[in-house]
């Protein structure tokens, strides 16, 4: 967690998985702000892509949507972030949906079995695809 605290941090809402998604007027928000806190924002990135997208579409489609993300960032006026700091930081948050997969299964009845089952084989291999732990330097 120390390494993962190290840049530039935000206010996340650090539970980003597709339960907390409601949509209001064709536009996408998110429920559940119980764990916020002060983190980096590709965190909430990785969490949700982990956990939202089926293997296969988030291979197709992580690096685009990041380099969206680093846009609209540039677009709003931050600075000093690149795409290969970004991509590395967004593997080694890979970790944290995985362990929170693993943490609901373990206390039980938060979420239901199956679906809880289906995020942690998706972060899974989130994890494995992108070599998350590799990207953590300790």
């Amino acid at each position: 967690m120390q390494f993962l605290a190290q840049e530039t941090q935000t206010i996340t809402h650090h539970d980003c998985h597709p339960g907390n998604l409601f949509w209001h007027d064709q536009k996408p928000g998110l429920l559940d702000w119980q764990m916020v806190r002060i983190g980096e924002g590709i965190s909430d990135i990785a969490y949700f892509l982990a956990t939202s997208l089926c293997p296969e579409t988030r291979r197709e489609s992580e690096i685009g949507l990041i380099t969206h993300y680093i846009k609209h960032l540039t677009s709003l006026g931050v600075s000093e972030i690149n795409l290969e700091k970004t991509i590395q930081r967004y593997r080694a948050h890979l970790v944290y949906p995985f362990e929170a997969m693993l943490v609901t299964l373990a206390v039980g009845d938060m979420m239901e079995l199956e679906a809880n089952k289906t995020l942690i084989e998706r972060t899974a291999k989130a994890v494995s695809d992108n070599t998350a732990f590799s990207a953590i330097q300790l």
